[in-house]
């Protein structure tokens, strides 16, 4: 589900965007991308950090 020519909104990351995901829910990761947006897209890396954050933090996760 690679979206050609997007990036990682990450901030410092340069690699192919393959997921679109909610601003709330990486949030509530901690992963450090820019506010206001509803979606943010995230490369493999940092889907895959994403969600393990989210798994060991499950109170905190919205969704």
């Amino acid at each position: 589900m690679a979206e050609d020519g997007k990036t990682c909104d990450v901030e410092g990351c340069n690699e192919p965007a393959e997921r679109s995901i909610s601003n709330k829910k990486v949030e509530a990761s901690g992963l450090p991308v820019p506010g206001g947006k509803g979606n943010v897209r995230l490369c493999r890396a940092h889907y895959r950090e994403m969600k393990k954050r989210n798994k060991r933090n499950l109170p905190d996760y919205v969704g």
